[in-house]
């Protein structure tokens, strides 16, 4: 349990009273688990302003499986200026979809590595830059294009509407599973490419009388 700030109160107050601190328990450990939103589709949200201990995390996602992190990103005061630096690197993909070489270098060690989308809330610092990057929420992805991690930018305006009528929901759903897709695809032709180059080491050689042998 953690005080709730005003930052957190604020975001549960976007959605359905009815949606709010819904609680559970572990069948196992009989442990009580409250989400701080749990949609109509079955999508708990967690709202995380301070710190949590990444075994927690793990323990959490873990329970839940269905769920999505808003983290905010302003906790300390050297948060959003590392983004920002780090922003430098992105290589877009398509519309708002990016690839990230130093996700470690961008994001807070203790999310990194989550398995389940973790969305990072700028909006709370000062503006630095000549892009206001704090009307996004970044979407860390929890897959990854070979070695590089993924991030979707989110309009803010538009991302409490998205879970209410759960398009968000399906869109990150949908862009998990062509990554896995396309990872799996990849894999499969470095492994008939691997395969072609052992059949022509393994060719046996050929002898033409008269003219030697043939390296």
């Amino acid at each position: 349990w953690e005080p709730e700030t005003e930052w957190h109160r604020a975001w549960k107050n976007k959605f359905p009273v009815a949606w709010q601190e819904c609680i559970q328990y572990d069948s196992i450990t009989n442990e009580k688990h409250i989400a701080d939103i749990h949609t109509e589709q079955g999508l708990v949200i967690k709202f995380q302003h301070s710190h949590i201990d990444p075994v927690e995390r793990k323990k959490r996602e873990e329970f839940y499986t269905n769920m999505v992190w808003v983290v905010d990103g302003t906790r300390l005061k050297g948060d959003y200026p590392r983004f920002l630096n780090g922003l430098r690197s992105f290589k877009q993909i398509k519309g708002r979809t990016f690839r990230v070489y130093n996700e470690k270098e961008c994001f807070p060690q203790a999310w990194v590595g989550s398995s389940v989308p973790v969305i990072f809330d700028f909006l709370n610092y000062q503006i630095i830059g000549e892009k206001d990057w704090r009307n996004f929420l970044c979407c860390l992805l929890p897959v990854k294009l070979g070695d590089t991690a993924i991030v979707e930018f989110i309009p803010q305006q538009e991302f409490a509407g998205a879970l209410r009528n759960g398009t968000l929901g399906t869109r990150i759903n949908s862009m998990i599973s062509d990554i896995i897709q396309v990872n799996n695809e990849n894999k499969a032709e470095a492994q008939r490419a691997a395969m072609s180059q052992i059949k022509r080491v393994n060719r046996p050689i050929r002898r033409y009388p008269g003219r030697g042998r043939r390296f």
